[in-house]
């Protein structure tokens, strides 16, 4: 176990040796990470999907294309390395308002779970998920970014619970700083057979040290269903009402499967 926890500070400070502040805004991806990872040799694909049906129609920077009324298509590859290691690779697609379509940026990504139930069993787990990100000022005024991402939770007969506090920071010029604090939770209940549902939570806090007030930081809760298809398929669905600094109705889905 002490090898284990050496091993997770040594990743976290290297990852924050490399990175430099400022956070990251597109939402492409609207996901808890828990104890699911490839295996050795093992590929998959997610293929995140959400739109923004109300919420702020002004863009909080001058050229940023805002997400309501807008479609997030985004397909994720990823690859089980062995060793408790996941590399992955988004390619988010937007469609605004306006119905016009392009490649946002590249996203790829390292997840590392060295603590977590085998094939199918229960107990706990806990990693970390390093991401990298290139995506168009349009998108994101800090356009290239990072995050560090910790996983950690519980795996029951019946019952999952996630939950993710993440760090974000930008590069580029103008977006210096500490760090942006996030929190994400999951809990999923497992009802009859295939079907699960539950609920997500999703809070960004703000740079760290300069927090912002409760009433302005977004915030946004998710009722959701997760349904296991035949073939190794599964598909999340969720509705989200955000307060604060979020937008205000969300929908979204994720479909994943082997390939």
């Amino acid at each position: 176990m002490h090898g284990i926890v050496w091993k997770i500070f040594v990743a976290l400070g290297l990852t924050l040796s490399l990175c430099g502040p400022a956070s990251a805004a597109l939402p492409d991806e609207i996901q808890v990470y828990d104890d699911e990872i490839g295996a050795l040799g093992e590929r998959s694909l997610e293929f995140h999907a959400n739109t923004t049906l109300s919420g702020n129609p002004l863009p909080p920077y001058p050229g940023e294309r805002v997400a309501l009324h807008g479609l997030r298509l985004t397909p994720e590859f990823a690859w089980g390395l062995g060793h408790d290691l996941e590399a992955g690779l988004y390619l988010p697609t937007v469609s605004d308002s306006s119905h016009a379509a392009d490649l946002a940026g590249l996203r790829g990504r390292m997840k590392w779970l060295p603590i977590h139930a085998r094939a199918g069993g229960t107990g706990g787990f806990a990693g970390l998920n390093v991401e990298y990100s290139r995506v168009a000022y349009r998108y994101d005024a800090a356009r290239v970014f990072s995050e560090l991402r910790g996983i950690a939770g519980w795996r029951g007969e019946h019952w999952l619970v996630a939950v993710n506090p993440a760090l974000g920071w930008g590069f580029t010029r103008g977006n210096g700083g500490a760090p942006d604090l996030s929190l994400a939770v999951k809990v999923l209940r497992t009802l009859s057979g295939p079907v699960k549902a539950g609920a997500e939570y999703y809070v960004g806090y703000g740079r760290i040290g300069q927090f912002l007030p409760s009433a302005e930081r977004s915030r946004t809760g998710y009722g959701i269903v997760e349904l296991a298809l035949p073939r190794e398929i599964t598909l999340s669905l969720g509705v989200g009402r955000g307060w604060g600094g979020a937008d205000r109705w969300t929908v979204k889905s994720m479909l994943s499967t082997g390939f």
